[in-house]
């Protein structure tokens, strides 16, 4: 028997990396040739950053709905990488309408799939409150609402 070894040529299935996103970071387009894509935007990192997201394109029949519904994922080769764009304002025509200017970058698809699930690190304290802690915002009960009963001993 001979033993099968992977070459450069066959996938194997580590050589991919999957990236989940919510469905509404996707938006479907079609381009000039015809052919439907799907725009995936990255939220900034920071809350604070308050400049236009990134965004990369994928061809939309590789993005996927996963099985719940709620969400969408994409499969990319590992070691690859991918051209990720903004639309920056570069200044105001005579009209007073902005002048864009698309500024890429290629980045590997690993730091993609950290920039694109990013939420998933951010500090959750907000919205979680720590165990044992006691609550700052608790409403204090007020006076009890009448008992109205609609049987039939009116």
């Amino acid at each position: 028997m001979t033993e099968m070894k992977n070459t450069p040529n066959q996938d194997s299935p580590g050589s991919e990396i999957a990236i989940k996103f919510g469905k509404g970071l996707a938006q479907a387009f079609t381009g000039k040739d015809g052919t439907q894509y799907m725009r995936i935007q990255i939220p900034n990192q920071d809350p604070k950053d308050k400049s236009p997201w990134q965004y990369f394109v994928v061809p939309a029949k590789s993005v996927h709905e996963n099985q719940f519904g709620k969400g969408l994922w994409i499969k990319l080769p590992l070691h690859g990488s991918t051209t990720v764009s903004r639309d920056v304002r570069t200044g105001y025509d005579e009209s007073g309408k902005g002048i864009y200017e698309k500024q890429r970058r290629s980045v590997t698809n690993i730091e993609l799939k950290a920039m694109v699930e990013s939420y998933k690190t951010q500090d959750r304290g907000h919205v979680i409150d720590a165990p044992g802690a006691v609550k700052q915002d608790a409403v204090t009960p007020g006076k009890p609402k009448p008992h109205r009963s609609y049987g039939m001993d009116r």
